[in-house]
């Protein structure tokens, strides 16, 4: 049916009869329609790239003077060609490739100021100091920590310095974040720091697992008589069968508080052979029957359980 038009039309169709696969712009009455020939005919694998690959290095010294990425799409195929379909970038896009370097972007802002209170691991500080003016002031007096708060727009404290109202006011609305390197934040403030706008940020999951492990420390301790044998061998005494202790295996161990810190010691209870159950009114079913635990009352726990974790 496609041979039964212009001459135009009838060399088309003898040249795809005879391999040529050279593509012809019909014309533009009948474009819709040998749009839909087209798509169904099959195309040879090695036909269309070159010239697609020609056309986008002609186009793309225009398209990098006009900041727009040059897309190749196979949709874009008529006929075995392929057309460059230039667009503009996303707006992201646009964005990073107009922007400067990193370096150049960060000197035009101002860097913030951070205070550290307390000692931290140097890891840490080091980070710190990629993104900020770190100050390292430790065992400040209360006077020194007003005055210093002052010049500062963060402080990272542990559990011995008192972040109190008056050191808020002492900021006069400069401080903008407490940092508590640890879980608890009852040495902080909460109601002046919302007051002032300012963000108290704790770490709750930074000594989870020091903490299970010194729990498990204590429990091997205690069943083997570790400090009692190490005061009599500092005595000069050898008491060897006074302080045997007692085996954790196949003892039941109850831990009463299923939370972050509880499961970590019930993981490790477990790899010594122990069994183990749990009082936590809020833990749920599944979270300990996933990790083989059984949860069950005060009393019972209290009833059955030969060392305990609290």
């Amino acid at each position: 049916a496609s041979a039964r038009g212009s001459g135009t039309s009838s060399r088309q169709a003898s040249d795809q009869r005879g391999g040529n696969t050279e593509a012809r712009e019909p014309p533009a009455s009948n474009r819709g329609k040998r749009m839909k020939t087209a798509v169904r005919r099959s195309v040879a694998p090695k036909a269309g790239f070159a010239p697609a690959a020609k056309a986008v290095r002609a186009a793309a010294p225009k398209a990098v003077q006009a900041k727009r990425p040059i897309a190749c799409s196979s949709r874009a195929r008529f006929n075995g060609k392929h057309e460059v379909a230039s667009r503009p970038a996303p707006v992201a896009l646009r964005a990073l490739a107009d922007s400067p370097a990193d370096s150049d972007l960060r000197a035009g802002l101002e860097v913030p100021t951070v205070l550290v209170a307390e000692k931290l691991g140097e890891a840490g500080i080091e980070l710190l100091k990629q993104h900020a003016n770190v100050e390292c002031c430790y065992d400040m007096s209360e006077a020194d920590l007003l005055e210093k708060i002052a010049e500062s727009d963060a402080i990272i404290v542990r559990s011995g310095t008192q972040v109190t109202k008056e050191v808020f006011t002492a900021s006069k609305g400069r401080l903008r974040v407490v940092g508590r390197a640890g879980v608890g934040i009852d040495n902080v403030d909460v109601h002046a720091a919302t007051e002032t706008g300012c963000v108290v940020v704790n770490a709750p999951t930074a000594n989870t697992v020091a903490a299970a492990e010194h729990g498990i420390a204590m429990l091997c301790a205690f069943s083997r008589n570790v400090p009692q044998a190490d005061a009599s061998m500092r005595a000069g005494k050898w008491e060897r069968s006074k302080y045997v202790g007692v085996s954790l295996v196949d003892k039941t161990i109850a831990v009463m508080g299923f939370g972050k810190v509880g499961s970590e010691v019930a993981r490790r209870a477990q790899g010594l052979g122990m069994k183990v159950i749990a009082s936590d009114p809020y833990a749920p079913q599944d979270k300990a029957k996933a990790m083989g635990v059984e949860l069950v009352s005060f009393d019972e726990a209290v009833a059955r359980a030969d060392f305990f974790s609290l």
